[in-house]
């Protein structure tokens, strides 16, 4: 993302279909089945999604610069995540 109207660009990704997430739910339910137990996998908070995704950097910046448009990011990323 290189400017802040590129965040009205990007589509909330779907879990099951999307990046590296089919991968991880395979193998949350192949452990379920081997063990008996859940998995517990962690993921990326959103501040390092936002990071991910902005740039560290340009993150930074923007939140003292521009925290309107930073609080926008970390809560797209929060809303495609809940």
């Amino acid at each position: 993302m290189k400017s802040p109207a590129d965040l009205d660009k990007i589509e909330a990704p779907d879990p099951y279909t999307s990046g590296r997430m089919p991968r991880v739910h395979r193998i949350n339910k192949l452990y379920l089945e081997l063990t008996g137990r859940p998995a517990r996998a962690y993921f990326c908070a959103p501040f390092s999604l936002a990071a991910n995704i902005r740039g560290y950097e340009n993150l930074i910046i923007d939140m003292a610069e521009r925290p309107e448009f930073a609080q926008r990011v970390r809560y797209s990323i929060r809303k495609s995540h809940s």
